[in-house]
């Protein structure tokens, strides 16, 4: 999906771009938790503010994710709405700024859904796997359990009379 920057600066009212984007595994292999990206249709809405472009992304994204407990797939269906701001000047950190007449669209999607994904999906009715001699707190029981136990570096303490 690609913009002229020249269209959006000639227009008065905004440019919308709807389009299906297809990604390649490649694209996004480095991402541990997906597994893979099934469709991805996206409206883009492109306005111009003077020497910023303003695009604002509708996402609707049908993935494939990794449970947290069984690795195993889980589908994922992604719906997120973000603004992205593109100039030809670095005014800071937060604008992209722009090489060329040309904006690609498709890797600022791609980084769009990849920093909406969930830290940890759970696949319905997945449990965490038992292991013989391991047990699983919840941060609350650990840190009772922390509270009730004595660190053995002072038990000797314990026999010690004044």
């Amino acid at each position: 999906m690609k913009v002229l920057v020249s269209d959006i600066k000639k227009e008065k009212s905004p440019i919308i771009l709807k389009e299906e984007i297809k990604y390649l595994p490649e694209q996004y292999s480095h991402v541990f938790s997906l597994n893979k990206i099934k469709k991805v249709e996206v409206e883009a809405k492109c306005s111009n503010f003077g020497d910023i472009i303003e695009i604002y992304f509708e996402i609707k994204a049908d993935l494939v994710l990794q449970c947290s407990y069984t690795l195993e797939d889980v589908d994922y269906l992604m719906d997120v709405n973000e603004t992205l701001e593109f100039s030809f000047e670095p005014i800071n950190e937060e604008i992209i700024e722009i090489e060329g007449n040309e904006i690609d669209l498709d890797e600022y999607v791609l980084s769009i859904i990849i920093a909406n994904i969930p830290l940890r999906v759970i696949k319905k009715g997945a449990k965490l796997p038992s292991v013989d001699g391991v047990r699983v707190l919840s941060q609350d029981e650990f840190e009772e359990e922390k509270k009730n136990t004595l660190d053995p570096r002072l038990a000797a303490l314990d026999d010690w009379e004044e």
